[in-house]
């Protein structure tokens, strides 16, 4: 394989010097991890993504991940072309004959066409406007896939074979094995066309292109290329010699690309070819969105032509250049057989300088002062023997030279005097030189910056002073460098095995370019200084950095991944490249023929249902996940993928990883705008966006807050017909409470009593008991002043209303003339200041004397009044000897002249409205007090209890 590649590279650098220039063309199956090596027919739908007809199916490629696609009711996998329809539909067929049209991720057997193909072997397919075309051996089938779906077909006069089909400019052209060539019109007219030149040559190709039909022939060892004209007919356009067997030919933009079972030939309209050797048999070739050559073989997949621009300037056949170095003029490479040759700068010339070296070339360098040439195993022109290592770096007396071991300072002298010219081993080589170490440790690089030597250690960046006696440390930093150069304006670049790019000044790492984020490739390999730019070689190609104030800016980038780089240099204006095919070509300022890529929503999933992809898509308030589903379509490694959803990201977000989806979770409802693109070097693809809205959730919607109001101002009407009603509720209480008042002062104060009181003064006065009506008009005034001043109070301590019932006692007590005993007992626990309710006592004791003790025939009237304490409240018990209630009752009756008690009424309402008001729960009860007597009394009991807490 490796002679095939070498022998291919050879053979391009030949027809290169025979044709012009010749495009960087790389085999990428390996590398793109592609499962077939055989390709049929490649294809690029609209939206640049590649789909691949191989013998084990349909695969469809967005510059990441193959697809395939399977093939439901196949007869054979193997897919023989693949083309899109007007409406982006993909179809494709296979060995069998049988069609199939893409259906979401598979491919559907297109069954109503299987009768009309009729068992027929499928020569070519094509799409004009909304029809499907199928060309047969013996028929032409135009289909209309709609519904109903509409068929139309030409059958072949007898005996008139079908070999190759073609469509230009809405027309079908058919090559036949009878050597003629016919123009189908109007779907039944079948035109011969004049064909004067290609009358004696074996059946040919027909292919076209926007402007141009052709017919390709082959006979003879010669591959003949005629051209259409409507007026003459064919006419001869070009000639090319091959003894390769013609295995396929396209038209496409201004190239015809002649493919053959070991080589593509591309012919222009000016007829100058470029001839690009591959040793396969190659089947198709085409052009993709971003100018991209791509061709399909039989043997070993797909090849690619470099966007770059970049050529194949030398070759060693069975080798490879390895190491790089320019100086003096001169590039210097060495190559795997350890041989060193020199180029000048038409790399054309060589000579080589070391046929065979004692051991594997490491490094070149040209020591300025000395103008000599060192190389691991020793230096150009010089017969001395020494093995210089990894590295070396040069002063006047001494040359530093780095090995896997250490760090070693050895004198010029020393050297030249080949002591070690006769070591057979690695441990007698390093015994005579312990003398001149300076650290134990791997070296990978040195670089001499004036009095300063920068030594890359395994471990560490270590930096030195260098004196004529000995280097001296100055400083270390704890990166792990791979390479080191210092750029015009003093700046130590250093490249890192793991850790990106850095920049030094001042003995400082000023400036960093993180691996995998700014630096493009895992593996550091080579930094090459240019004009106001650094270039670093790594595994996936080469990154072109630009110095700005506070960053390494990635300036451009330069593919290689399809390529094995050893080394890079920069020579004559251009990069040059050893490769695994040779030292490759490639301009500073690469301007790629174009690039495309875009991002394209596949789909959207709400709590991972999917959903229609529709602008405006309404999504409930209540949902937990929303995740946008997209595929990348770039082929371009330098392609970056952004996204924002706004209104809540203000800045546009690029996309991390391999994933192509992305979740977002409690959104408040809103308008949103999902936005994807993707940008290449500031050049960026078109939006892909979609809007959705967040529902409210229902208690934030119009309605309801219609809803809320309205029943907000039933709930204030309430509200207000309650506070209304409390407030003439209120008054009406104030009302009664104030007539209850008015009723309590007129039981105390009913004319009944006072007559009996002014009655009982006036007797005073005539039985000339001046000093005891003084005392009892000083009672009755006492009595008056504390019924008109309690009248003002709702409540009273009960200290005093105590004394203004034993007020009134004693004033009826001399109605009775000494026939009337009274006693108030009180709780020596009681709280005397304790508030209780005014005007409910009284009217009970004015009811135990007027109704009970009056009606009494007989002496010894007697009442007594007892204060007990009881739970949050009071006790009163009233109890007299008088009639007792039902005679009392029946008393009344018979004095029918006589008003019913007025006090009693007036209590029980009084009662009422202080319950009513909630400060006092007020209770009574009335019941005979000596039941077994002749006059049984009566016994009230009266509990006050506060619901003040």
């Amino acid at each position: 394989m490796a002679k095939t590649i070498f022998f291919s590279a050879l053979l391009l650098i030949y027809f290169s010097k025979a044709f012009g220039s010749t495009p960087l063309l790389f085999n990428s199956n390996k590398k793109l991890g592609f499962p077939s090596n055989c390709i049929y027919d490649i294809f690029v739908d609209n939206q640049g993504i590649r789909w691949y007809a191989t013998d084990i199916g349909l695969y469809a490629y967005n510059g990441f991940v193959f697809e395939k696609m399977p093939l439901e009711g196949a007869k054979a996998n193997s897919v023989t072309n693949v083309l899109q329809g007007k409406n982006g539909e993909i179809w494709c067929r296979n060995f069998s004959s049988q069609l199939f049209k893409r259906a979401g991720n598979r491919m559907i057997h297109f069954k109503a066409l299987d009768k009309i193909i009729d068992g027929g072997s499928i020569i070519d397919m094509f799409v004009d406007e909304d029809e499907l075309i199928i060309v047969t051996e013996h028929k032409i089938i135009w289909v209309k896939d709609a519904m109903p779906m509409k068929v139309h077909s030409l059958v072949m006069p007898s005996g008139q074979h079908i070999h190759y089909a073609s469509t230009h400019q809405g027309e079908i052209y058919l090559s036949l094995k009878s050597k003629k060539v016919v123009k189908v019109s109007n779907k039944k007219q079948l035109k011969y066309l004049e064909a004067a030149a290609v009358k004696d040559l074996a059946p040919g190709r027909l292919i076209s292109n926007q402007d141009d039909l052709y017919l390709v022939t082959q006979e003879n060892g010669k591959v003949k290329i005629f051209n259409y004209d409507e007026r003459v007919g064919f006419r001869f356009f070009s000639q090319l010699d091959s003894q390769d067997r013609l295995l396929n030919a396209v038209a496409q933009d201004d190239k015809i690309a002649i493919l053959t079972s070991s080589k593509v030939i591309l012919l222009d309209k000016e007829k100058r070819m470029q001839v690009l050797q591959t040793g396969a048999r190659m089947s198709d070739f085409i052009t993709d969105k971003a100018g991209t050559l791509l061709f399909s073989s039989l043997d070993n997949g797909l090849y690619e032509a470099s966007v770059f621009g970049g050529e194949v300037a030398h070759s060693l056949e069975g080798y490879h250049f390895d190491v790089l170095h320019t100086s003096n003029g001169y590039l210097y490479a060495s190559d795997n057989s350890d041989a060193l040759w020199r180029f000048d700068k038409t790399l054309n010339n060589k000579d080589l300088l070391v046929t065979k070296s004692n051991s594997e070339i490491q490094f070149i360098a040209f020591d300025a002062q000395q103008k000599e040439l060192f190389f691991s195993s020793g230096i150009v022109g010089n017969p001395i023997s020494f093995y210089f290592g990894k590295s070396v770096a040069f002063t006047p007396s001494h040359v530093m030279a780095g090995y896997h071991n250490g760090l070693y300072r050895v004198p010029r002298e020393w050297i030249l005097q080949d002591k070690l010219k006769n070591v057979k081993n690695t441990v007698d080589f390093f015994q005579p030189l312990e003398a001149f170490k300076i650290r134990k440790e791997r070296v990978r690089q040195l670089l001499m910056n004036g009095d300063e030597l920068l030594v890359a250690f395994a471990d560490s960046l270590i930096s030195y002073t260098v004196t004529n006696q000995s280097l001296v440390p100055r400083k270390s930093w704890p990166i792990f460098g791979t390479d080191i150069l210092n750029d015009p304006n003093g700046a130590i670049w250093v490249s890192t095995t793991n850790d990106g790019l850095w920049i030094m000044e001042q003995d400082e790492l000023a400036l960093h370019a993180k691996q995998e984020h700014e630096v493009i490739g895992t593996l550091n390999i080579r930094l090459v200084a240019g004009n106001g730019w650094m270039a670093l070689l790594t595994d996936k190609g080469i990154n072109i950095f630009e110095r700005r104030s506070d960053k390494i800016h990635l300036k451009n980038f330069i593919d290689l991944s399809k390529l094995v780089a050893y080394d890079l240099a920069l020579y004559n204006d251009q990069f040059i490249l050893s490769t695994d095919l040779g030292l490759i070509t490639i301009p500073t300022d690469p301007n790629p023929k174009g690039t495309y890529h875009r991002m394209k929503l596949n789909q959207v999933l709400i709590d991972g249902e999917v959903v229609p992809v529709k602008n405006q898509l309404k999504i409930p308030h209540t949902f937990k996940s929303l995740t946008f589903d997209w595929s990348n379509i770039s082929f371009d490694p330098r392609v970056e993928f952004y996204y924002q959803l706004s209104p809540i990201q203000e800045q546009i977000t690029a996309h991390k990883g391999e994933s192509t989806s992305i979740s977002f979770y409690a959104l408040q409802h809103g308008n949103y705008t999902f936005r994807l693109f993707s940008k290449v070097q500031g050049d960026e693809s078109v939006f892909e966006e979609f809007t959705f809205v967040v529902l409210k959730p229902w208690y934030l919607r119009i309605w309801f807050w219609f809803l809320i109001l309205g029943l907000a101002a039933v709930i204030v009407m309430l509200i207000i017909k309650i506070i209304k009603q409390r407030m003439r509720n209120k008054q009406l209480y104030d009302q009664k409470l104030i007539i209850s008042e008015l009723r309590a002062i007129r039981s105390q104060m009913n004319p009944h009593f006072l007559y009996n009181a002014l009655n009982s003064l006036q007797g005073m006065i005539y039985a000339g008991k001046i000093n005891e009506s003084a005392l009892y008009v000083s009672k009755f005034s006492d009595f008056l002043r504390q019924v008109l001043t309690n009248s003002e109070k709702q409540i009273l301590p009960l200290t005093t209303e105590i004394q203004s019932i034993r007020t009134y006692l004693e004033i009826e007590l001399e109605r009775f003339y000494d026939d009337f005993n009274y006693e108030i007992i009180v709780d020596q626990y009681l709280n005397m200041t304790d508030e209780i309710p005014t005007m409910i006592i009284q009217p009970f004791v004015e009811n135990a004397i007027k109704h009970g003790l009056m009606n009494r025939s007989e002496k010894g009237r007697e009442l007594i009044l007892k204060f007990d304490r009881m739970n949050k409240g009071l006790r009163i018990e009233i109890v007299d000897n008088g009639v007792g209630i039902q005679v009392s009752q029946q008393i009344n009756e018979k004095r029918k002249d006589k008003p019913s008690s007025f006090a009693t009424k007036a209590i029980d309402d009084r009662i009422h409205l202080m319950n009513q008001q909630g400060n006092f729960e007020i209770r009574y009860t009335t019941a005979d007090a000596f039941p077994d007597s002749n006059y049984v009394g009566t016994r009230v009991i009266i509990t006050i209890q506060s619901n003040k807490s």
